[in-house]
């Protein structure tokens, strides 16, 4: 075996080795953006909530067990459409901090493969 062929190899290794956290991370960076983005802010906590599909816990407006049924429909579509914007910011913050951690941490094991076959091609040469 040649030292081209055994780099190639190794270079393959590394890339799937770094494949690894890649994949890993970038299923748990969704996971962790979505969950990130549904959890209410502190004050939700301590005050009656409504849960809403695809948003999870806002506040409930005050009077809204007062309002008839098709009132408190049209009030949380309202709700909906409002927080839509703010439920996507969330989202895309979370998801490109986790990403970029995914990402940096894929590189350091593509890194570390690679310098110790580099350190390896030096004793093999001499």
């Amino acid at each position: 075996m040649n030292a081209a062929r055994i780099s190639r190899g190794f270079h393959r290794l590394a890339l799937f080795l770094a494949a690894i956290p890649l994949l890993v991370g970038g299923y748990s960076s969704v996971v962790y953006a979505v969950r990130e983005a549904s959890v209410p802010p502190e004050e939700v906590w301590s005050r009656p909530a409504l849960i809403i599909e695809g948003f999870g816990t806002v506040p409930k407006p005050l009077g809204f067990d007062r309002l008839a049924r098709d009132e408190q429909d049209e009030l949380v579509d309202q709700l909906a459409a409002s927080l839509r914007p703010q439920w996507w910011a969330n989202f895309s913050k979370a998801l490109g901090v986790s990403l970029a951690t995914t990402l940096a941490a894929s590189l350091a094991v593509y890194g570390v493969v690679r310098v110790i076959v580099w350190v390896i091609g030096g004793f093999a040469a001499s």
